[in-house]
């Protein structure tokens, strides 16, 4: 069953391309242009036109002529100027300019009329030995003169990673495919010679030979033979490394097919629409209609696992698609932890999965849409964060908190969030917190307590010590990002990058030494002073600094935590010297209003993985 899905795939795949190919022409005419998602083929079909991204670089592209029959190149139009993918475009504009044009860049021009008279017309034609032409032509469509051939154009150079065909002198071919493993020692790009006399191909940066093929001469039949079994060993070492990828991508789809066939079997996908016990498996086309293809202008954001953009549902229901980026580093294993995860939970204080798109290698999950977007978003930008008055600010503290109690205590399983952070953080229509992104969660057994990875993920100045230096993680560990993140609600600050005379420490040393000093509200946000409870931000400061203890099990639990800050009766411990804490003092600073200077910075991209000290 299995193979008739991937034959019938081919199949599809390959009706696709014979269309693409057949509607495609050999010419380009004044005021036409060839763009990243169309090609010019030669009228006997053996040579193509059209940007291509090159292997080791998959944000840019570069437009070339190639062989249908290989992976070869003929030619490399911009081979020093890289064209951000996909917006390249090759223009034969009204003056009979040839250029290529990108967005946010200067045109590469490969030729222009300025200094010539045309009488009649051009046209630019792929033909049929590969050379791409620029012609003027007369009325009558016949060809007056040449004004502009690829095979002209100075230099033939090799990028990391492409690879040329070289015609020899005695009408054999063979290609070369030429690896850049040293950057930083020989910068390209490169030239490539050929050697008529010594049938010997030369590759030159600056008039320095940095590889002869040397044993490429006529009549030497030992290294015939030599070249011969290495081009033996080459195709079994291709054949071998395109089996393992095909079994790797086989595996991943089963992985994905099981994923999908657990979901529809679990829980129904009601037609009539979305409901909260819903969990739907969306079809590719529906996810590229409803975000405009995803579009710039609905683009939400972007964190560790990638891109988030707005959609608009053909129902009408707006949606948060979460798109897995290429770049990430986190992959299947993230994807199916969270998506398995958000598939077990329900609570008011998370957010709300839809359900999930795969198609080839993209993943997508698909949330609920919150029109205010993440916390980091609202609280650290100088405008926006007035939204938050003191009710609205204790309300997330709160709502967090209840979000964490459930994922610790109450849920079916116990999940250590791992990554909780202000980005984290979903704010809905009336400001109430979701926590989101559980791709790095780890879900715990009912009578363990405690785990230990060497695999450190998560987002450097929320993460215990415990866990950073020796990978040791439990419920405590949420509960001291939870402290880091009440401090930053409190004071409007990120944690990192503060400064103080020259003296860089963090928010939780600034707030212990202001504790210290007995002038804790020296940490309140100048925009609450108005709205705020004194009283009430005075006990969240110490809540917030027994949650930031070194020690774990000196933490209170995130029950405990609910406890201390809505029962004000509630005598609370004494606070010792938190985690990561470098004394300072800062306590006259903080009374005469000058406050350390914040220096602004990405929040922190999680880190899906780095080894443990």
């Amino acid at each position: 069953m299995a193979g008739g899905v991937d034959l019938i795939c081919l199949v599809f795949m390959w009706s696709l391309w014979s269309a693409a190919y057949n509607g495609a022409t050999n010419t380009l005419k004044p005021g036409e242009s060839l763009n990243s998602s169309s090609l010019l083929v030669s009228a006997n079909g053996k040579f193509t036109m059209n940007f291509r991204v090159y292997e080791l670089d998959p944000n840019h592209s570069y437009l070339v002529i190639k062989w249908n029959a290989s992976h070869n190149y003929a030619w490399v139009a911009n081979r020093e100027t890289p064209i951000l993918y996909p917006f390249g475009v090759l223009t034969l504009d009204r003056n009979y300019t040839l250029k290529i044009t990108h967005r946010d860049g200067d045109a590469v021009v490969l030729y222009s009329a300025d200094s010539e008279t045309i009488s009649g017309d051009a046209v630019a034609t792929l033909m049929d030995d590969g050379n791409f032409v620029l012609q003027e032509v007369s009325d009558d469509g016949s060809v007056k003169r040449d004004l502009w051939q690829s095979f002209d154009y100075p230099g033939d150079v090799l990028l990391p990673g492409m690879k040329l065909g070289v015609n020899r002198s005695n009408g054999h071919n063979w290609s070369l495919s030429c690896w850049l493993t040293e950057k930083s020692a020989v910068p390209g790009p490169f030239t490539l010679d050929w050697d008529p006399d010594g049938h010997e191909l030369k590759i030159k940066r600056h008039g320095v030979v940095y590889w002869s093929s040397g044993v490429f001469r006529d009549g030497n039949a030992s290294h015939k033979w030599i070249w011969i079994g290495i081009a033996l060993v080459a195709v079994l070492l291709a054949m071998v490394f395109c089996s393992m990828c095909y079994l790797l991508r086989r595996r991943k789809l089963a992985e994905m097919s099981r994923i999908c066939c657990m979901m529809n079997s679990n829980r129904p996908t009601k037609a009539n629409g979305l409901q909260n016990d819903d969990l739907r498996v969306f079809k590719y086309a529906s996810i590229i209609a409803a975000t405009c293809n995803f579009s710039d202008e609905n683009k939400l954001g972007e964190g560790g696992f990638g891109p988030v953009y707005k959609g608009k549902l053909v129902t009408g229901q707006e949606v948060a698609v979460k798109r897995l980026s290429k770049r990430s580093g986190q992959g299947i294993s993230e994807f199916k932890n969270e998506l398995i995860l958000i598939y077990e939970l329900q609570h008011t204080n998370l957010v709300q999965l839809f359900g999930f798109c795969i198609h080839g290698e993209e993943r997508m999950l698909i949330y609920e849409y919150m029109p205010n977007k993440s916390l980091d978003y609202v609280l650290f930008d100088s405008t926006r964060c007035q939204q938050l008055d003191w009710n609205k600010r204790f309300n997330i503290i709160e709502g967090i908190a209840q979000g964490l109690v459930y994922l610790h205590k109450y849920s079916r399983m116990r999940v250590i969030h791992r990554d909780l952070k202000a980005s984290n953080v979903l704010l809905d229509e009336r400001m109430n917190p979701k926590i989101s992104d559980f791709g790095m969660a780890r879900i715990f057994m009912n009578d363990e307590q405690e785990a230990n990875t060497m695999k450190i993920v998560g987002t450097l100045g929320y993460m215990p010590p415990e866990y950073v230096m020796g990978g040791n993680f439990s419920i405590k560990s949420d509960v001291y990002s939870f402290g880091v993140l009440m401090l930053e609600i409190l004071s409007g600050r990120k944690n990192n990058s503060f400064y103080n005379d020259g003296r860089a420490f963090n928010l939780v040393g600034y707030a212990w030494a202001l504790w210290k000093e007995g002038a804790g509200l020296g940490l309140m946000d100048p925009t609450l002073d108005d709205s705020c409870d004194k009283d009430q931000l005075l006990r969240c400061v110490h809540v917030g600094l027994l949650c930031v203890e070194e020690n774990a099990a000196s933490r209170p639990t995130m029950l405990d935590v609910i406890l201390m800050l809505t029962n004000e009766s509630m005598s609370l411990p004494v606070p010792t010297k938190p985690a990561f804490c470098t004394e300072r003092n800062v306590i006259t600073d903080a009374i005469g209003g000058n406050r350390p200077e914040m220096v602004a910075s990405v929040n922190g991209i999680s880190n899906s993985g780095f080894d443990g000290r």
